[in-house]
């Protein structure tokens, strides 16, 4: 069986197969920063093999979700390059909850976000994965913590159906000839025939 999405004019987005006797699911995702960025979608489904039609026979089931992304409750996909990370609004002290952010291992391998920290000072950052898509142990995200020279200060990384979180601190010192905030990276990586709904838990404190 070939899987097949195309556009509405039918060009090929996304292709995926199954030999029998396979019978896990597979994932065909499109997101807000795709690319190219079609107004329709159509999905084509193939039978392959064998030498007349009928000689395999067998049920699929298609299942079509639509939903809002809401990355870092943008209500859009973060984006793939460091230039363009979407920035998580931390604005004051407290706990920031974002909820329903989404990656997927064919469609959006990566979302990158900005973190901005103030003088004085501390970040405590998690990352809980809640909701797997795909077959087990064929995905897993990765999450690395950077710097503003894209150096990574801390990485992990989960395989599906792993929810353990990712966690990490860090300070940001006041310095009387550097008075400037510090910038941060998370970027959150996925690989394989996989989805993931994660969670960001930023809380963000004065001093140590």
């Amino acid at each position: 069986m070939e899987w097949i999405l195309t556009d509405g004019g039918g060009s090929q987005l996304r292709a995926a197969s199954h030999r029998q006797p396979a019978e896990e699911p597979l994932l065909l995702e499109w997101t807000s920063n795709s690319r190219p960025q079609p107004d329709s979608y159509r999905i084509q489904i193939r039978g392959k093999g064998e030498s007349f039609p009928g000689a395999i026979v067998g049920q699929y089931v298609v299942q079509v979700s639509l939903w809002d992304q809401n990355d870092g409750s943008s209500g859009t996909d973060a984006p793939e390059t460091f230039e363009k990370a979407l920035e998580l609004p931390l604005s004051g002290t407290g706990l920031h909850i974002f909820n329903e952010c989404f990656i997927s291992g064919t469609a959006d391998t990566y979302d990158i976000y900005r973190i901005t920290l103030r003088p004085n000072h501390s970040l405590n950052l998690r990352a809980v994965p809640s909701q797997w898509k795909g077959a087990e142990k064929k995905g897993k995200v990765r999450w690395d913590f950077l710097n503003r020279s894209y150096k990574s200060m801390k990485s992990g990384q989960n395989a599906l159906p792993d929810t353990t979180p990712f966690s990490v601190r860090v300070f940001h010192p006041q310095v009387r000839s550097a008075n400037k905030p510090a910038t941060f990276y998370l970027l959150v990586k996925i690989e394989g025939e996989a989805s993931l709904i994660y969670s960001l838990q930023a809380e963000v404190r004065e001093g140590r």
